[in-house]
């Protein structure tokens, strides 16, 4: 899953899937160079 999304941003589709099933394992990968991005994702995991 990118972090950009047409419909919504891999952060909120994350946290989506989580509120389902915390236990389903999610894999985000984008080409945007953001740190920030980066640990946000690590911490919502």
């Amino acid at each position: 899953m990118d972090v950009r999304m047409t419909n919504m941003d891999g952060m909120e589709a994350l946290k989506q899937i989580h509120a389902v099933n915390p236990a389903i394992p999610v894999v985000i990968m984008t080409a945007l160079s953001s740190v920030d991005s980066a640990v946000e994702a690590i911490k919502k995991k």
